[in-house]
Protein backbone atom coordinates (compact mmCIF):
# COMPACT_ATOMS: atom_id res chain seq x y z
CA UNK A 1 0.00 0.00 0.00
CA UNK A 2 1.72 3.34 -0.96
CA UNK A 3 1.11 6.74 1.26
CA UNK A 4 -1.19 8.96 0.02
CA UNK A 5 0.08 12.35 -1.01
CA UNK A 6 -1.94 14.39 1.72
CA UNK A 7 -0.05 12.19 4.52
CA UNK A 8 3.23 12.95 2.78
CA UNK A 9 2.60 16.72 3.14
CA UNK A 10 1.27 16.32 6.74
CA UNK A 11 4.06 14.17 7.99
CA UNK A 12 6.62 16.23 6.87
CA UNK A 13 5.30 19.17 8.06
CA UNK A 14 5.17 17.59 11.73
CA UNK A 15 8.83 17.12 11.14
CA UNK A 16 9.90 20.28 10.60
CA UNK A 17 8.08 21.73 12.86
CA UNK A 18 8.38 19.21 15.61
CA UNK A 19 12.09 19.78 14.85
CA UNK A 20 12.55 22.88 15.20
CA UNK A 21 9.95 23.06 18.71
CA UNK A 22 12.51 20.29 19.79
CA UNK A 23 15.27 22.73 19.08
CA UNK A 24 14.08 25.69 20.53
CA UNK A 25 13.33 23.63 23.75
CA UNK A 26 16.83 22.17 24.05
CA UNK A 27 18.18 26.01 23.37
CA UNK A 28 15.50 27.26 26.18
CA UNK A 29 17.24 24.91 28.86
CA UNK A 30 20.88 26.62 28.43
CA UNK A 31 21.84 28.63 31.25
CA UNK A 32 22.19 31.64 29.18
CA UNK A 33 18.76 31.66 27.65
CA UNK A 34 17.19 31.06 30.89
CA UNK A 35 18.91 33.91 32.44
CA UNK A 36 18.65 36.35 29.74
CA UNK A 37 14.96 35.23 29.36
CA UNK A 38 14.68 35.85 33.25
CA UNK A 39 16.08 39.05 32.75
CA UNK A 40 13.63 40.56 30.45
CA UNK A 41 10.53 39.60 32.64
CA UNK A 42 12.04 41.06 35.32
CA UNK A 43 12.72 44.45 33.36
CA UNK A 44 9.40 44.17 31.90
CA UNK A 45 7.86 43.90 35.64
CA UNK A 46 9.52 46.77 36.65
CA UNK A 47 8.34 48.64 33.38
CA UNK A 48 5.14 47.61 32.80
CA UNK A 49 3.51 45.97 36.33
CA UNK A 50 4.71 47.23 39.11
CA UNK A 51 1.91 45.94 40.83
CA UNK A 52 2.37 42.39 40.04
CA UNK A 53 4.64 40.22 41.90
CA UNK A 54 6.77 38.33 39.95
CA UNK A 55 8.07 35.10 41.43
CA UNK A 56 11.65 33.85 40.06
CA UNK A 57 11.57 30.84 41.77
CA UNK A 58 8.49 30.12 40.09
CA UNK A 59 9.27 31.37 36.40
CA UNK A 60 12.55 29.38 36.42
CA UNK A 61 10.74 26.14 37.40
CA UNK A 62 7.70 26.61 35.12
CA UNK A 63 10.68 27.43 32.15
CA UNK A 64 12.14 24.59 32.85
CA UNK A 65 9.17 21.83 33.24
CA UNK A 66 7.94 23.87 29.81
CA UNK A 67 11.63 23.02 27.68
CA UNK A 68 10.96 19.47 29.13
CA UNK A 69 8.23 19.22 28.13
CA UNK A 70 8.86 20.42 24.70
CA UNK A 71 11.56 18.08 24.22
CA UNK A 72 9.53 15.34 25.16
CA UNK A 73 6.53 15.82 23.14
CA UNK A 74 8.79 17.25 20.52
CA UNK A 75 10.45 13.61 20.17
CA UNK A 76 6.98 11.98 20.55
CA UNK A 77 5.74 13.92 17.79
CA UNK A 78 8.81 13.07 15.32
CA UNK A 79 8.90 9.50 16.53
CA UNK A 80 5.01 9.32 15.81
CA UNK A 81 5.20 11.13 12.16
CA UNK A 82 7.92 8.84 11.42
CA UNK A 83 5.55 5.55 11.90
CA UNK A 84 2.61 7.09 10.35
CA UNK A 85 5.01 8.00 7.14
CA UNK A 86 5.60 4.20 7.63
CA UNK A 87 2.19 3.77 7.62
CA UNK A 88 1.53 2.51 11.10
CA UNK A 89 -1.87 3.55 13.06
CA UNK A 90 0.34 3.30 16.79
CA UNK A 91 2.23 6.40 15.45
CA UNK A 92 -0.88 8.52 15.65
CA UNK A 93 -1.48 7.70 19.12
CA UNK A 94 2.07 8.17 19.76
CA UNK A 95 1.97 11.95 17.94
CA UNK A 96 -1.17 12.31 20.07
CA UNK A 97 0.67 11.61 23.38
CA UNK A 98 3.69 14.17 22.27
CA UNK A 99 1.68 16.81 21.26
CA UNK A 100 -0.69 16.83 24.63
CA UNK A 101 2.48 17.00 26.63
CA UNK A 102 3.49 20.48 25.27
CA UNK A 103 -0.20 21.51 25.16
CA UNK A 104 -1.04 20.73 28.92
CA UNK A 105 2.35 21.85 30.34
CA UNK A 106 2.66 24.80 28.53
CA UNK A 107 -1.41 25.80 29.42
CA UNK A 108 0.02 25.15 33.00
CA UNK A 109 2.95 27.36 32.75
CA UNK A 110 1.41 29.81 30.94
CA UNK A 111 0.29 31.97 34.33
CA UNK A 112 4.36 31.73 35.45
CA UNK A 113 5.97 31.85 32.80
CA UNK A 114 4.17 35.48 30.82
CA UNK A 115 3.28 38.87 32.19
CA UNK A 116 2.54 41.97 31.08
CA UNK A 117 1.38 42.65 27.44
CA UNK A 118 3.74 39.21 26.56
CA UNK A 119 0.80 37.17 28.69
CA UNK A 120 -1.76 38.51 26.00
CA UNK A 121 0.37 37.28 23.26
CA UNK A 122 1.10 33.71 25.11
CA UNK A 123 -2.74 33.44 25.32
CA UNK A 124 -3.38 33.73 21.87
CA UNK A 125 -0.48 32.01 20.91
CA UNK A 126 -1.81 29.74 22.44
CA UNK A 127 -5.36 29.39 21.33
CA UNK A 128 -3.56 28.96 17.68
CA UNK A 129 -1.65 25.89 18.97
CA UNK A 130 -4.98 24.61 20.51
CA UNK A 131 -6.59 24.77 16.68
CA UNK A 132 -3.85 23.72 15.22
CA UNK A 133 -3.77 20.33 17.47
CA UNK A 134 -7.13 19.92 16.55
CA UNK A 135 -6.70 19.88 13.20
CA UNK A 136 -3.83 17.58 13.12
CA UNK A 137 -5.49 15.09 14.94
CA UNK A 138 -8.16 15.43 12.45
CA UNK A 139 -6.08 15.57 9.04
CA UNK A 140 -4.04 12.51 10.84
CA UNK A 141 -7.47 10.30 11.60
CA UNK A 142 -8.61 10.81 8.60
CA UNK A 143 -5.52 9.06 7.05
CA UNK A 144 -6.10 5.76 9.98
CA UNK A 145 -7.31 3.86 6.79
CA UNK A 146 -4.01 4.13 5.08
CA UNK A 147 -2.46 2.64 8.25
CA UNK A 148 -1.62 -0.72 9.44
Amino acid sequence: MSRPLFLSVICIITFVFSSLGLLGSIWGCAPSTVESSLVAMLEMQAKELDFVVFNESEYLKWTFYSNVAGIVGGILCVIGALAMWRLKKNGYYIYIIGYLVTTVVGFLAMSYISIGSQGGMGKAIFILNIFTMIAFFVMYGQNLKHMK
